[in-house]
């Protein structure tokens, strides 16, 4: 018995920019595809262009995501994703999240919605 091959990650948004910094940014949405009027997929694909670890979060509103977006240390976890400096990832996310990023030196993470991996 074989293995189901990988399903390749296929755009369903504009790619956008979440502004990582050390206090974590406003929130920001990902955009529609032009004349759409929601998101393609459940999948999220996460480019780090910063050299630093980028903590990723998410929420229901800009607010909730960037309260979430803290780095975790010992004893303090958080709810957050690290994404190495120069990594890519997908996740699977609700749609219509917000996103927001801390990292210790300033940086920038591009987000796109779309299904598969």
């Amino acid at each position: 018995m074989g293995t189901a091959p990988a399903k390749v990650f296929h755009p369903g948004s504009k790619t956008s920019v979440i502004a990582a910094d050390p206090t974590a940014p406003t929130g920001i949405q990902v955009t529609p595809l032009d004349g759409q009027a929601t998101y393609s997929g459940n999948c999220f694909k996460f480019t780090n262009l910063g050299s630093a670890t980028a903590h990723i979060s998410w929420g229901i509103t800009a607010a909730s995501a960037q309260a979430r977006a803290v780095a975790p240390t010992a004893g303090n976890p958080q709810i957050t994703m690290a994404l190495f400096g120069g990594a890519e990832m997908v996740a699977m996310l609700p749609l219509e999240s917000y996103f927001s990023a801390v990292t210790t030196v300033a940086g920038s993470v591009l987000v796109q919605s779309g299904e598969g991996f």
